[in-house]
């Protein structure tokens, strides 16, 4: 799970270039919700300020989904980094110190500050 979210921007005034490219992605966008049964919400393309934030925001979405996958990559990763038996003794320590009635913000504490 993440905490954070991006908001995305843009400086400068687009061009005919930078308008065509944000109408083609927000119209592709918008197709594939048209698609699908039943249809999706599809995002405005107009009036400029409409097409802009659509666009951001389609941006947006891209920038969060690859922040979660790198978050589920760096747990992955840390789980490769042990043995499945370090694992298992991880857990089992932690279920012992649950089970004496220590604090779960005490061990993550303890476990920060090691």
């Amino acid at each position: 799970m993440s905490a954070i979210t991006f908001t995305i921007d843009f400086t400068g005034t687009p061009d005919d270039e930078d308008k065509l490219a944000a109408l083609y992605r927000v119209r592709k966008y918008n197709e594939k919700q048209l698609s699908l049964e039943p249809p999706g919400t599809t995002l405005p393309t107009t009036p400029p300020a409409q097409l802009k934030a659509s666009y951001l925001q389609l941006f947006a979405d891209t920038v969060q989904t690859a922040h979660l996958s790198y978050a589920k990559q760096a747990a992955e990763d840390l789980n490769n980094r042990f043995t499945p038996a370090q694992l298992q003794s991880i857990k089992n320590n932690l279920t012992k110190r649950l089970d004496a009635g220590e604090d779960p913000d005490a061990i993550v504490t303890d476990t920060v500050a090691a």
